[in-house]
């Protein structure tokens, strides 16, 4: 009698407690599943941004690489001219000196 009303009272103890953790147990794992899903998702837009960031700066290294290879030409066309400016500017300033050399010995014949 006594013992057995004991055991069924434990056992119902027991299984209250058991429910309760059971119950718990699931709660806990469905948040930590969902803050994992939410992380992931987290995750998945920083990585999409990190590949657009990553996108662009390609993107702008091409065209600071196209307008670096521009100017690079330009400024090799304006090197070009301003040593055939002084190549002739030397030239005339060779010639124009024997000129007057050449006028000078005359005068003194």
């Amino acid at each position: 009698g006594y013992i057995e009303k004991q055991k069924k009272k434990s056992k119902n103890v027991l299984d209250n407690m058991s429910k309760g953790h059971d119950s718990a147990k699931m709660r806990m794992a469905w948040q930590e599943w969902q803050t994992l899903m939410e992380e992931n998702e987290v995750a998945r837009a920083n990585d999409r941004a990190q590949q657009e960031t990553l996108e662009e700066m390609n993107a702008l290294k091409g065209q600071m690489e196209t307008f670096k290879n521009k100017k690079k030409d330009e400024t090799m066309s304006v090197m070009e001219r301003m040593h055939a400016n002084s190549e002739q500017g030397l030239v005339s300033l060779t010639m124009n000196a024997w000129k007057s050399d050449m006028e000078e010995i005359y005068r003194q014949k």
